[in-house]
């Protein structure tokens, strides 16, 4: 009744008849992507020139050899063409060959142009096939394939292990997973090449540019994570959290319906990153740093409270769940109780309210706003309206709390098993 709500990326959030569609239509999808390689590398038109000398073969030989072999026209024609497509493919079997010196000579001249034809179209292949491996390694090439992947923009110092992090107990995999950073093409091979990251993408590029966002697919990814870049050592606070909010602004261009999520290392720069208006969530890394050592010091024991319950190593963890349609309207006590009888042990501390993205739940509230006649009534709803706050948490609220559409339940459960 009350589920869990876990972030789902890729095809997990697909019905069956869509994730077999997707897996169909993959290697169609990558066939057509190197269809499109080739094209750019120039590779169909060696093809061509190898499809024309055939065709040129094979009309030649006929012209040849039609008279000296005394057979059907037809059967003249099937011999040159079978016999074109086997020596311009350098096999020559040997069991049609030419009689009159003419088409020995036709012969000749196929054969040399065929070896060079043939092994520049090879070669065109293997440089555009080597050419994009090499791209991929160093972060050049593009995740325009990607559909509904998380978009980490910005670098850390020790990204291997924040990645690792997210994905070592979620349902996202490093395929899933884009990376856009300002770096060198060494450390984009290092983080490629860690066997726990295996298919993750690095896109390199300011993460804040337009053109690098759009090679990143991120108008078709379904979370972004906005980090403090540490990808030019020496930066201030400033400069750091400027280009988050060029990023988010950048951002705001292309993102729908992602769930995006920034880092700031100052405070003070929350209302121009709000300005954004795509941003869900915010995280203070230095802010809670801070908090906690300043809890530490007061020996009241919550900071080893707050790690049992971040970092799941006691018997309680927190969650949120999703709240049925049919206690909407209903009190916060109501809920509490429903809760607790469906989940036993359950501990509900609060709501998070206003979920999902900010864009659509200021149009609703925009909506709903709008409805009353009361022209007083309005501009107060409107007011309401700028305000709101995407994802924004309710401790602890009265027992008399109306719940609202769009609202989770924040609990502490017991750990299974």
């Amino acid at each position: 009744m009350f589920e869990s709500v876990r972030p789902v990326f890729g095809d997990g959030d697909k019905g069956l008849s869509t994730r077999l569609k997707s897996r169909f239509l993959s290697p169609f999808e990558r066939m057509f992507d190197y269809l499109r390689l080739f094209q750019r590398e120039g590779v169909f038109f060696y093809l061509f020139l190898l499809v024309a000398l055939m065709f040129a073969s094979g009309i030649a030989f006929v012209a040849l050899e039609a008279q000296a072999r005394g057979t059907p026209l037809w059967r003249t024609i099937l011999d040159g063409n079978y016999w074109a497509i086997s020596t311009v493919a350098t096999v020559g079997f040997g069991d049609i060959v030419p009689i009159t010196v003419a088409g020995k000579v036709l012969t000749i001249v196929i054969l040399y142009l065929a070896i060079a034809f043939v092994a520049l179209f090879g070669a065109n292949i293997t440089s555009a096939l080597t050419a994009r491996k090499i791209k991929e390694a160093r972060g050049l090439n593009n995740a325009l394939s990607h559909r509904r992947h998380l978009l980490v923009l910005g670098w850390k110092q020790r990204m291997d292990d924040l990645l690792e992090a997210l994905l070592a107990e979620s349902d996202i995999g490093a395929q899933n997973v884009v990376v856009v950073a300002d770096i060198d093409a060494e450390r984009a091979e290092g983080l490629m090449a860690d066997p726990d990251l295996t298919g993750i993408r690095v896109v390199r590029g300011p993460h804040y540019a337009e053109k690098v966002l759009k090679l990143a697919a991120a108008d078709k990814a379904s979370a972004v994570l906005l980090l403090a870049d540490e990808s030019k050592p020496g930066s201030n606070d400033f400069e750091v959290d400027s280009r988050t909010v060029m990023a988010a602004l950048v951002l705001a261009k292309h993102v729908r319906n992602a769930h995006v999520v920034a880092e700031l290392l100052d405070a003070s720069h929350e209302p121009f990153l709000r300005n954004s208006r795509i941003v869900d969530e915010i995280i203070y890394p230095r802010e809670y740093g801070g908090q906690l050592l300043r809890l530490a010091m007061d020996g009241i024991g919550l900071v080893n409270t707050f790690n049992s319950l971040v970092q799941g190593q006691g018997d309680g963890q927190f969650a949120t769940c999703r709240i049925p349609d049919g206690l909407i309207g209903h009190t916060f006590a109501e809920l509490r109780t429903e809760i607790v009888r469906a989940r036993p042990g359950a501990l509900v501390i609060g709501l998070v309210e206003h979920t999902g993205k900010h864009a659509e739940r200021k149009a609703e509230a925009l909506r709903e706003a709008q409805r009353t006649p009361d022209v007083k009534r309005l501009v107060e709803n409107l007011k309401a309206v700028k305000t709101l706050i995407a994802n924004q948490p309710r401790l602890n609220p009265p027992d008399d709390h109306t719940i609202q559409p769009n609202t989770l339940a924040i609990v502490i459960e017991r750990k299974e098993g």
